[in-house]
């Protein structure tokens, strides 16, 4: 239980870490009718976790049917053979991130800033459909599967951790303008200008030691 939920967390942690995605929140909810471009945003991204998650249901049960194993031992080795994929693109994009990622993320928030006010909610949801990490989902329903839990409701408030950690970045900065509409600008300004300075070589960083581990953890778990 205890290994499970803390795979959850970090999967979790390891979803929300992007700083292009809070950069965005924080650009719209600056931007002329900021708080409703957000709120289609984070819509968008919860739908599209959504969507990814009950796909991930759906190919672990097809596995395990076709398999005709036990759930732990077919989950067992998709999320072996998953997690190894899973760490090596992880470990790539960080080593790209750390390279070219901070100029290609620098160039995408000022295009951001010069095209906040003419976006329209419909395309703010647009963006957060496409700025969810779909692979986490999978990984997240295999590692539930494999940990052969005996109560699903333990199965659902784990997930739930998952989801919350996974929007957190998104979700915190639109809280706050709704509580402190005022007070919050200046914060959201300072926000921004540490996540366009900083953002993408702390994001390299924290994918390279995810991506090793996760590399590792998916061998360990296909040969053993």
């Amino acid at each position: 239980m205890v290994t499970v939920t803390i795979a959850m967390v970090v999967l979790g942690i390891a979803t929300a870490i992007n700083p292009l995605g809070v950069s965005v929140v924080v650009l719209l909810l600056m931007s002329r009718n900021g708080l409703r471009k957000a709120a289609a945003f984070l819509t968008g991204s919860m739908l599209a976790i959504l969507a990814a998650s009950l796909l991930a249901v759906l190919l672990t049960y097809l596995a395990v049917t076709a398999t005709a194993t036990s759930t732990h031992a077919a989950a067992g080795k998709l999320l072996g053979l998953g997690e190894l994929a899973f760490g090596v693109g992880m470990l790539g994009l960080g080593i790209w991130t750390m390279t070219a990622g901070s100029d290609s993320t620098g160039r995408t928030v000022d295009k951001l800033m010069k095209d906040s006010d003419r976006i329209r909610p419909w395309a703010a949801f647009g963006l957060g459909l496409m700025f969810v990490s779909y692979t986490f989902p999978f990984i997240a329903v295999a590692e539930l599967a494999g940990a052969d839990l005996t109560d699903p409701i333990q199965d659902l408030v784990l997930y739930l951790i998952y989801l919350l950690l996974s929007l957190i970045t998104i979700l915190v900065p639109v809280i706050l303008r709704l509580a402190w509409p005022e007070r919050s600008a200046n914060l959201l300004g300072r926000a921004r200008e540490w996540l366009t300075a900083h953002g993408a070589v702390v994001t390299a960083i924290v994918l390279i030691v995810l991506g090793i581990a996760f590399a590792l953890r998916g061998l360990g778990s296909m040969v053993g």
